[in-house]
């Protein structure tokens, strides 16, 4: 069990989870495995391009799709958007599904993954899986 963990670990990475906070011991929050993949997938979604000086690619461009109107074309650009930004800067996810909901006030992205082994993953290199996280737009 103690390989598994350390070989797993040595895959999926340890590190810290944004937004950076303390612990009781006073030092920053860290995670591995799936809390730290979520984490990072939260950071990829709520940077915006430019953002980061020695990065400037990195992140996905939410915020022209902030208070627009709500349809149908807007939800499936915003969902093919966010699936292209998690492909090209998350290689330990695997999407499944990335839809679109909308209700009178609010935007909803569904993005279904599994946790992959390696950048060409197929069906046997699936770690965890399947995940839902939902980003509100």
């Amino acid at each position: 069990m103690r390989l598994l963990t350390a070989y797993r670990r040595n895959i999926l990475g340890y590190g810290l989870v944004q937004p950076l906070r303390r612990q009781a011991s006073s030092d920053f929050v860290a995670a591995e495995g799936e809390a730290l993949v979520r984490a990072c997938i939260r950071q990829i979604l709520g940077t915006r391009p430019g953002e980061l000086r020695w990065r400037p690619e990195f992140g996905t461009a939410i915020e022209p799709f902030r208070h627009r109107n709500n349809t149908g074309p807007l939800a499936a650009a915003l969902a093919d958007m966010i699936s292209s930004s998690l492909q090209a800067w998350e290689p330990r996810v695997k999407l499944t599904a990335c839809t679109a909901s909308r209700d009178a006030n609010r935007l909803t992205i569904r993005v279904d993954w599994v946790m992959t082994a390696s950048e060409a993953a197929d069906d046997n290199n699936v770690i965890i899986g399947p995940i839902s996280q939902e980003v509100s737009v």
